[in-house]
């Protein structure tokens, strides 16, 4: 019996907007198939694309993907850099999703330098919002989320998937041993939510994590949710002093992320700034939590500044944007994966606090 048969693998990426990318991920889907794994595809199940209301293409495509998720064990993601120097928003969402519902996640990507050195804007940006809020990983090779939760691997798809396979046997070499085996990337059950007369918690998911201001712009959050009636929950509660540059960056960002998902699990509503970060994508991190949250079942918000369209707000000629991606034309103004799984509010954090309070009084 094929050793690896017993594992789904969902293979993610940003290749569904590449010019021939579905032939390059069906090519991906043959390799894996040939050493024995059993992989799954948001695209597997013939789905009903041709609504005249494009949204219920894009919700038609979400439904299936939750069916695909339950089926997931593996992840294996395209880290490439995406309309900015961070991965793809919605790789990031599915890994969220995979790993609250316990699967390992493997990434990879031809560039493991740190940020700093990815994003040359920082050098000729002055007073770059970019800069400033993703100061606390400048030294690492993606958000904190993204390096604590997924093991990276620098290479193509191929490379990753030995990877896999070698994780894979070593972990029945332990079983043979009676070595207790370890499970990289465990899934925690949420955590007690709030009850009685006790004020709803809401975790605020936003960019703004480091920098002068983020204690500041966080402690104003949190005024706002207790005006409304809500108990606002920051990235930045209990970190205490390893949010800054000092020591091991690994160990910051699996504090971080530790400290974050715990959060989540806590939380009763999430709430998630998806405006644009340092390209025409949403912060890394606050991807990942969103498909965390969702899958761990939280009520979920999103809020934008500008919520047209996203064909509307790209640039784009004859749907293509300037590096001949596909730019999604669901008639929604963010990812799909957001779009489809929570409200996405106009306005900042603060006008959304005030909102999901009003709708939930």
């Amino acid at each position: 019996m094929n050793p690896y048969s017993s594992f789904g693998v969902y293979i993610a990426g940003p290749e569904c907007f590449y010019p021939r990318g579905y032939s390059l991920w069906h090519a991906q889907r043959k390799l894996a198939e040939y050493y024995g794994f059993t992989v799954v595809l948001p695209n597997d199940a013939p789905l009903k694309l041709d609504h005249e209301d494009l949204r219920l293409n894009a919700d038609a495509i979400f439904a299936n993907l939750k069916k695909v998720i339950e089926k997931t064990d593996i992840i294996i993601a395209d880290l490439e850099l995406f309309r900015g120097p961070n991965a793809d928003c919605g790789v990031l969402f599915e890994l969220g999703m995979a790993y609250a519902k316990g699967a390992r996640l493997y990434g990879y990507t031809r560039d493991k330098r740190n940020t700093l050195h990815k994003n040359q804007g920082y050098y000729f940006t002055e007073n770059s919002r970019g800069m400033e809020e993703s100061r606390y990983y400048q030294d690492l090779p993606f958000a904190p989320s993204l390096t604590a939760s997924t093991m990276i691997v620098e290479g193509d798809f191929y490379d990753c998937l030995k990877t896999v396979m070698l994780d894979l046997d070593e972990q029945r070499k332990r079983a043979w041993l009676g070595i207790p085996d370890r499970v990289p990337f465990p899934s925690v059950p949420p955590a007690g939510r709030s009850s009685g007369e006790e004020r709803r918690k809401i975790f605020l998911s936003t960019p703004v994590r480091s920098g002068d201001d983020g204690p500041a712009y966080y402690e104003r959050l949190k005024a706002c949710c207790a005006e409304n009636g809500l108990e606002g929950l920051s990235p930045l509660d209990g970190t205490g002093d390893f949010m800054d540059e000092s020591g091991d960056p690994l160990e910051r960002a699996c504090r971080c992320f530790a400290l974050w998902q715990e959060q989540i699990r806590s939380c009763d509503i999430f709430l998630g700034d998806l405006d644009n970060f340092q390209g025409w994508e949403p912060n890394n991190d606050v991807a990942f939590e969103a498909g965390a949250a969702w899958k761990y079942g939280k009520v979920c918000y999103a809020c934008m500044d500008d919520i047209r369209p996203m064909r509307d707000k790209l640039p784009n000629k004859n749907g293509l944007d300037p590096a001949g991606n596909v730019v999604e034309n669901f008639d929604y103004p963010v990812n799909l994966m957001f779009s489809c799984s929570m409200p996405v509010l106009r306005g900042n954090a603060e006008d959304a606090i005030k909102q999901i309070a009003g709708q939930r009084r």
